[in-house]
């Protein structure tokens, strides 16, 4: 029934705005999105808001940290410390859609690994599936026995299962890293070596010749997959792999003889290892002196200024002062490329939004 007197009004949303009335908001302005936000090159469609993530509150047993994890189709999966196996963190899956965890059975005291700090310098942990394991690094294993990584098998998604594992046959030297998933093989980063897996097996290391040393002793810090653009090959699969100051690329497999690593930079690498994402472009990351992307080309840019400024200090300074390098993290939506981390002098977080649509403006 029609509200007597009543004229329509159109409405289409434009964005997100916490005003109390339409006084200052703009047209198009919306109190409530749930989990979604404007396409900023689209304004009519919409993307997952970055940053949807598990709070510890969910958990039981008195929850405390959440060191990392990786969404694999509507499961969460992660490291999180409670009061199951005190002072370890323990795997856990989430079911972002139903909203319930589901069991992970097969984890001890003694097969998880140390929790780490929540402030301060850290490894953070990385995720990585190879068939039908999610492979975990961490920095609290401890490298003895099979305590080198974790190993969440989904054979059977229903029913989760975890152990922690070295590889067989020609085991890693020392706790990996971080790990990578590039030509079906997992890719285990220990000091600046990056060891391979069998295909599909993860676990195993047939030949002792599986590993790429990379440059000088300096430790890899990410990797990360990229498709390469060529003249004569079209677009080819490449792993990326970054150091303090250098930027490696691995293309190519043992299997078809064609094996090579080239650099792409000796003056820049990146020192942010959760600040290395992919977007539409590229490679998103944070390097000592200002964010950068690489895009298919192999082309490494640093991203410029905010328009109507002078485009060096508003980009560089917060990365210059960052206080923990290793805690800043991004994330990436839509054309957003979305940074956070403590910069000195401010004595906060803050938070740097770049739109990729003309590559390399910063707000």
């Amino acid at each position: 029934m029609a509200i007597r007197n009543g004229q329509p009004v159109r409405f289409t949303p434009k964005g997100l705005c916490d005003a109390f009335d339409a006084t200052d908001a703009f047209p198009g302005a919306s109190a409530l999105l749930q989990n979604l936000v404007f396409d900023q090159a689209n304004p009519e469609l919409v993307v997952s808001r970055p940053g949807v993530g598990v709070s510890p509150t969910v958990f039981g047993s008195s929850p405390t940290f959440i060191a990392g994890h990786v969404v694999i189709g509507n499961v969460a999966y992660g490291w999180v410390s409670d009061a199951v196996f005190p002072g370890h963190d323990e795997p856990f899956a989430f079911d972002l859609v139903g909203g319930v965890f589901i069991t992970i059975t097969g984890a001890t005291a003694g097969n998880t690994p140390t929790s780490p700090a929540t402030t301060g310098a850290w490894t953070p942990p990385t995720f990585a599936v190879v068939s039908t394991k999610i492979l975990m690094t961490h920095p609290g294993f401890n490298g003895t026995g099979s305590n080198f990584f974790g190993v969440i098998d989904i054979s059977n998604p229903a029913a989760p299962t975890y152990t922690s594992a070295n590889t067989a046959t020609n085991p890693l030297p020392g706790v990996p890293t971080s790990v990578a998933n590039y030509n079906n093989r997992a890719w285990y980063a220990f000091g600046n070596v990056d060891y391979f897996s069998d295909v599909l097996v993860p676990l195993t290391r047939t030949n002792a010749s599986q590993s790429v040393t990379l440059g000088d002793p300096t430790p890899i810090t990410a990797q990360s997959g990229l498709p390469i653009q060529t003249t004569s090959s079209g677009v080819t699969g490449a792993l990326v792999v970054f150091k303090g100051s250098s930027i490696w690329q691995i293309t190519g497999d043992l299997a078809t003889n064609n094996l090579a690593l080239n650099f792409i930079t000796l003056t820049a690498g990146c020192i942010a290892p959760r600040s290395v994402v992919q977007g539409p472009f590229g490679i998103f990351f944070i390097g000592v002196d200002a964010p950068y992307i690489l895009n298919f080309l192999g082309v490494l840019s640093p991203l410029s200024h905010t328009p109507g400024n002078d485009g060096v200090a508003d980009v560089q300074v917060p990365f210059q002062n960052a206080i923990t390098p290793s805690r800043i993290a991004a994330s990436f939506s839509g054309i957003t490329c979305s940074i956070s981390g403590a910069s000195a002098g401010r004595g906060r977080t803050r938070s740097l939004t770049m739109p990729s649509r003309s590559l390399g403006t910063t707000s």
